[in-house]
């Protein structure tokens, strides 16, 4: 006879993060399905409404399925990716509908403690389920911290009854999760219960009944999608609640966002790689929470310095596949701030793909240079260089108007191939440079580094002052932003022109009103100030606001156009409340 295996054996305590990948857990399923055979202690409930077993040779098909079931896993990942490491081994959790093991195993393997798990089920083969007719869950009132109802709610026969127990049972501020399946659309032919849906409702039907309880509103966050072809997913809605508190309603963008997410999973999920997959989960969670936790940011950085950006711009061409650009009219493209170049947006943007940089031949203005710099004040700091309020910058209108140029959207969309969100605006002087360590040169971006903010992103670098040699002119290497930096932080000429050649750098000298656009995930630098002062202006353009932690700001209806943008292109003022 097999070693008897246990939850809470040592081997799983010994190997939690192992229980995060599928493969791990379907294996351990597997051995506590045989152990629990071995000792008869799978049981279920006998009435044939709640679980439908005719016919003892159709055990072997049950018993498999339950082995090899992993949808509720999803569930688990979007509820706890979000929350403090620390406050996880604390969090009670109840599994409803859960169909066997794996999405409790799931569960353990985020890092919760085992005895704040329990879950509710008609068969069950382990303690950690309770065997329950669920209208009445054995459960005390204001319980649990997150109650994960699986794939149950239209598939039992009263589930205004069961609604009411899993709010019952839910601590005030608890979140729930739960997904559904339209029986029009698609039936899981494997599904332990009835192969009908029992209580003849759809998701829309479900969502008036918790809307009913008027407790909480609910956001879809994965929307069944019919014509996607993966019919796992393709008649499937997920919703994440949060109870006594209406986080997201209905938000479509965030939803869209999510869905395009969750296909990129589902084309990783052949070859499970937990790396890629949790970079993919953390930037699903930002739909939800607009929060990049610390971890999640610095992951995304070294996943980066060590794999490239070959993932982030699979993550960026999936989501404009849902959310594709919206400034492709010929007539968006032409500029109104600064002289016309005869370069159409796509071919500057197929001039960034290649080096990485675009410098633009015209110039902006000096009447539109001395607008910019008259409202600028600048916040000295013990190093070389003072920074410009951004609410400074945001009042004034030439800037902005700058940032919404129409020829500079176009480019970072085309170049993107998504819609794209402003991100946020910088002004910096840059004076004569006294301190040589190695610390003020990197405080002050004069070594060489890449920067990795968001998943994809664009600068616009505006000289408002004369550049010349000795004024520390920026420098880019052309092409490093298509190959891996191999690691984080600052790097030394040595570094540098041991991988690139010196023929490669692009050295940017102009006077005020000189533009270029950059992809600075490519390698790059300010040089020192030898003498003067050098005064830069940066707009960042972004295909997501995941990433470096940014304060959402206000931006003001400067003209009727704004109102006009604002309306009609709701993502690109993402990070910003519109006065």
């Amino acid at each position: 006879m097999q070693q008897k295996i246990d939850i809470q054996d040592s081997y799983f305590m010994n190997n939690i993060e192992d229980l995060k990948l599928q493969k791990n857990r379907v294996a351990v399923n597997k051995q506590i399905m045989t152990n629990a055979l071995e000792n008869n202690r799978f049981t279920y409930l006998t009435d044939k409404r709640l679980f439908p077993l005719d016919n003892q040779n159709d055990l072997p098909n049950i018993l498999n399925h339950l082995i090899v079931y992993d949808k509720g896993s999803k569930l688990v990942d979007l509820c706890l990716i979000d929350l403090d490491p620390k406050e996880i081994p604390s969090k009670k959790v109840l599994h409803i509908g859960n169909q066997g093991l794996n999405e409790i195993l799931s569960t353990i393997g985020y890092g919760v403690n085992i005895q704040n798990v329990h879950a509710a089920e008609v068969i069950s083969y382990h303690p950690i389920v309770t065997l329950c007719n669920m209208r009445e869950l054995p459960f005390e009132d204001k319980s649990f911290d997150i109650v994960i109802a699986s794939w149950i709610l239209n598939r039992v026969m009263d589930p205004s009854t069961l609604t009411k127990e899993i709010l019952r049972v839910l601590k005030p501020g608890g979140k729930i999760a739960f997904g559904l399946t339209d029986q029009n659309l698609y039936i899981d032919s494997k599904d332990l219960r009835p192969k009908i849906n029992t209580a003849n409702i759809d998701s829309r039907a479900i969502e008036q009944l918790l809307n009913k309880h008027s407790v909480f509103k609910i956001m879809p966050l994965i929307k069944r999608d019919p014509s996607y072809p993966y019919n796992d997913w393709g008649a499937e809605t997920i919703y994440i609640c949060e109870v006594g508190e209406c986080k997201v309603a209905s938000n479509r963008i965030a939803t869209l966002e999510m869905q395009a997410l969750e296909r990129l999973i589902y084309h990783y999920s052949e070859h499970y790689d937990p790396v890629i997959v949790s970079r993919i989960r953390a930037q699903q969670q930002f739909c939800i929470t607009k929060k990049t936790l610390p971890q999640n940011y610095l992951a995304m950085r070294q996943i980066y310095a060590k794999y490239g950006r070959q993932i982030d711009d699979h993550i960026t061409q999936q989501v404009g596949k849902l959310l594709p650009p919206f400034f492709l009219k010929a007539e968006n493209s032409i500029s109104t701030l600064f002289d016309k170049d005869k370069l159409e947006a796509l071919s500057i943007a197929e001039q960034l793909s290649k080096d990485g940089i675009y410098i633009f031949k015209s110039k902006l203005q000096h009447s539109v240079i001395e607008k910019i710099l008259q409202s600028l004040t600048f916040t000295s700091t013990e190093t070389s260089r003072a920074f410009a309020n951004e609410e400074c910058l945001l009042e004034n209108q030439t800037i902005v108007d700058l940032w919404l140029d129409p020829l500079l959207l176009t480019i970072a969309e085309q170049y993107f191939h998504s819609s794209i969100i402003l991100d946020f605006l910088s002004a910096t002087r840059t004076s004569t440079f006294l301190n040589s360590s190695a610390t003020s040169l990197s405080e002050d971006a004069q070594l060489w580094h890449f920067d990795k903010d968001r998943t994809s992103f664009l600068k616009v670098f505006v000289y408002l002052t004369d550049v010349e040699q000795e004024n520390g002119p920026h420098e880019y290497i052309k092409g490093s932003h298509k190959i891996p930096p191999t690691r984080d932080g600052r790097f030394s000429d040595t570094e540098i022109f041991s991988r690139h050649s010196k023929s490669s750098v692009a050295r940017i000298i102009g006077e005020a009103g000189t533009i270029f656009i950059e992809d600075t995930h490519g390698i790059h630098r300010g040089t020192p100030v030898n003498g003067g002062t050098r005064t830069i202006l940066q707009l960042e353009y972004a295909s997501s606001l995941f990433g470096q932690e940014v304060t959402r700001k206000s931006i003001k209806y400067f003209t009727p156009r704004y109102k006009e943008l604002i309306r009609d292109y709701p993502r690109l003022f993402s990070r910003f409340d519109v006065d």
